[in-house]
């Protein structure tokens, strides 16, 4: 491979922080949500930079989408022009089947509702969504979004029909509702100071905790959580009327007394269970790290504490994976002065939190500061990484109740795929990694390749990643561990006078 100088610009777009501990957000899969601002920038030997972001696939074309964006820098390294196009790959194709200038836009996300594609994308403070042609990227129609919105946090609802984002050029960053199929938007109304939402998997019912601080004016304690469902069904039919400070319709409305968010590195996300049979709110109660397990059928609700989000769960819905903190004393020698005494030790544990009677099983990770971790899709394995960066991974068997690190070079989880029934894992961090769960081993595979984004096709069982120059996507079939194909994206010509 040539050699080149890379040019790193990393971002935190979802959460204005790049280490994040709990289950990792780091899959990707085809029909996902996908944020597309390039972030990995190389020399391009013509006096510009070139650098691809991540990969967004169709699930029902299997055609991969990416933005390259190309720069120019002056003398004091001040980008004075940027050309950002988004390129539409079909599988295994060796050149675009169709591409789209989105230089006048920025913070570029893509998702994928049916037979259009749409790109969300900010001009001027304020987004607008593009509905593209899924092959060809011609604009067919521009929605503007509602009341100038600048969106962040796509949401698609499992029908594909409502898009929930919010809005960031407002405090507390209100939640619109977007009917693709009608292109009109509702705002959820609620009067906390707080707002987080997710869908359901298996329904469009979107679940909603509203959180509510102290009352100054009449010094009343309200700290509390409010827990709600909106099935869009019984949302639509009441007219979206505002009813005790928020939408009706709500089948689940119940509280957490003394319940506050949890702003950090361990975060208030709503986790859905895989049969969407319990929903995990992380939160903090009285100072404590307490996850609220709340039943959509019902609206019952019960506690673990000492429990950090956000939070994964088994396949079959059983166990909830969390994390917490174990703090043993050292001893100390007679007589020493206590202020000389060897600090206390703390090892980060997974907590395996039992749905059916909450019991909670620990499964200690001493090689670990500040674990970050994918549960897998198949078998109760957990591989854990550390949030700081890329280190040794661990394994973590559920059933076992151990831990043990794997072999081969250390990697993180930031872009990663799951291959059902395979037992392995497809990392890309600057190489392709192949995680093998049944040997214990990282290998590094595909010579010549150093992809950072990642994607899969899984009805042609390949691998899709960025060739590691910002020029082109490689196609790779994980079974024989071989390049299938490569499509070149051009380059725009250099602006004039650059």
């Amino acid at each position: 491979m040539a050699t080149r100088t890379r040019i790193l610009w990393t971002t935190a777009a979802a959460f204005g922080f790049t280490a994040c501990t709990g289950a990792t957000f780091g899959e990707r899969s085809a029909g996902e949500d996908t944020y597309l601002e390039p972030n990995d920038f190389h020399d391009t030997g013509d006096g510009r930079e070139v650098g691809l972001g991540s990969i967004g696939v169709d699930p029902a074309t299997e055609v991969s989408f990416v933005v390259q964006a190309v720069r120019t820098r002056d003398e004091d390294d001040t980008v004075i022009d940027e050309r950002k196009t988004l390129f539409a790959v079909p599988p295994e194709a060796e050149a675009p089947s169709g591409q789209s200038d989105l230089t006048h836009l920025s913070d570029l996300r893509i998702i994928f509702p049916g037979d259009e594609v749409v790109v969300l994308g900010e001009l001027e403070g304020a987004d607008n969504l593009g509905f593209l042609d899924a092959r060809t990227l011609q604009t067919l129609e521009t929605l503007p979004a509602l009341d100038g919105a600048r969106y962040h946090g796509t949401r698609l609802s499992p029908s594909k029909q409502y898009l929930a984002v919010c809005d960031n050029n407002q405090s507390p960053c209100p939640i619109h509702l977007i009917d693709l199929a009608t292109r009109t938007t509702e705002i959820i109304p609620h009067d906390g100071f707080w707002l987080e939402a997710m869908w359901l998997r298996g329904s469009d019912t979107l679940f909603a905790v509203i959180f509510y601080a102290d009352d100054q004016e009449t010094e009343t304690d309200e700290t509390r959580a409010r827990v709600l469902s909106f099935p869009m069904e019984e949302v639509q039919r009441c007219g979206f009327a505002v009813d005790a400070g928020t939408w009706c319709g709500r089948t689940i409305d119940v509280e957490l007394p003394g319940a506050s968010p949890d702003w950090l590195f361990s975060f208030t996300w709503l986790g859905i269970a895989p049969d969407d049979g319990v929903v995990a709110v992380p939160v903090i109660v009285g100072g404590q790290h307490v996850v609220a397990l709340v039943s959509p059928a019902d609206g019952a609700v019960r506690t673990v504490d000492d429990a950090h989000g956000p939070v994964g769960f088994t396949p079959d819905g059983s166990t909830v994976v969390s994390y917490r903190y174990h703090t043993e004393a050292v001893p100390c020698d007679e007589g020493v002065d206590p202020e000389e005494c060897p600090p206390p030790e703390t090892t980060p544990q997974l907590a395996l939190i039992d749905v059916e009677d909450l019991t909670v099983a620990t499964i200690d990770l001493p090689t670990i500061e500040a674990p970050e971790y994918f549960v897998t899709r198949t078998g109760n394995l957990v591989v854990v990484a550390d949030a700081w960066g890329s280190g040794r991974l661990v394994l973590a068997d559920l059933d076992q109740g151990t831990a043990s690190s794997l072999r081969g070079p250390d990697v993180n989880l930031t872009e990663l795929v799951s291959l059902d029934d395979a037992g392995e894992l497809w990392i890309a961090d600057d190489g392709l990694f192949r995680v093998d769960l049944v040997e214990g081993l990282v290998e590094q595979v595909g010579p010549g390749l150093s992809p950072v984004t990642i994607n899969v096709l899984p009805d042609h069982h390949r691998l899709v990643m960025d060739d590691g120059e910002g020029r082109a996507l490689v196609f790779f079939d994980p079974e024989t561990r071989q390049q299938t194909a490569r499509a070149t994206l051009p380059l725009p010509a250099p602006a004039p006078g650059s």
